[in-house]
């Protein structure tokens, strides 16, 4: 149809194509190995639930009422005022074909004078066959935990702690109210890098071993490098390296310090 968005959404995902929140069933959300996670994801499920059944005599199942949502939540964008009071969440499609990474070529502008306009704009020239990559995100790109379970990506670069390793969180508030940064252990006082330690020690010691995880993904991502359950095991070793890496400056931390 002339003038509609009929094309855009004819070329979406279909149902059991993408991974989000939405789409985690309770076997990946068990691979998680963090039950505070598993009880986030079930929360989540349990709301689409309630509100699927205050529906009046909906003519599409509770998966295809899920499948929608996902296709809204994990292409939707938000723009802040300029104060950071509020923001509008807009769906923009074609922005959504590309793909994000923090080596971006491309900026998104807006304005919100008058009537909301967005615009595309190459930070460079572009060439012939050049992809332009943008950043979804305003400021810094979420930790891996939040990229995962929002959009179904992982950035294998960030060796930050994931924010359900990080000490205050409790399960019940949103991953993303949590800080985006580590401490960094120089600027530590040894008691508290040797606290630290021993919590990142801990999550260490209650997982099962790197290794095991990085022989079976090595063998799943041979298949199929993006399936859903290929994509659980690369965020745990992801997850478990970010933690040995943690635990070994903390380490030399202490060790630096004569307090080992």
């Amino acid at each position: 149809m002339n003038g509609s968005y009929a094309a855009f959404w004819a070329s979406q995902p279909g149902p059991g194509e993408m991974l989000s929140l939405d789409s985690l069933t309770p076997q990946l959300t068990a691979l998680l190995e963090e039950p505070r996670v598993q009880a986030y994801v079930e929360g989540s499920h349990s709301s689409h639930a309630h509100e699927y059944a205050s529906l009046h005599a909906p003519s599409f199942t509770l998966a295809q009422y899920k499948w929608l949502a996902e296709l809204v939540t994990t292409r939707a964008f938000a723009f802040y005022s300029e104060d950071g009071s509020c923001c509008n969440t807009l769906l923009l499609p074609g922005f959504d074909l590309l793909n994000c990474h923090s080596g971006f070529n491309a900026k998104r502008l807006h304005s919100t004078e008058g009537s909301w306009r967005v615009e595309l704009r190459a930070l460079g020239t572009v060439r012939a066959g050049d992809e332009l990559i943008w950043d979804y995100f305003a400021t810094q790109t979420p930790r891996n935990d939040l990229t995962f379970l929002q959009y179904g990506f992982l950035n294998e670069s960030d060796g930050r702690l994931l924010g359900w390793d990080r000490a205050d969180f409790d399960g019940e508030r949103p991953l993303t109210e949590l800080p985006e940064e580590d401490e960094e252990p120089a600027k530590m006082g040894a008691a508290a890098a040797a606290a630290e330690l021993a919590r990142v020690q801990a999550i260490l010691d209650g997982l099962a071993p790197l290794a095991g995880d990085e022989a079976r993904l090595a063998q799943m991502a041979a298949v199929a490098p993006w399936a859903p359950e290929t994509m659980v095991y690369r965020l745990r070793a992801l997850r478990k390296r970010a933690l040995t890496r943690r635990a070994r400056e903390l380490t030399e931390r202490l060790a630096d310090a004569g307090e080992l």
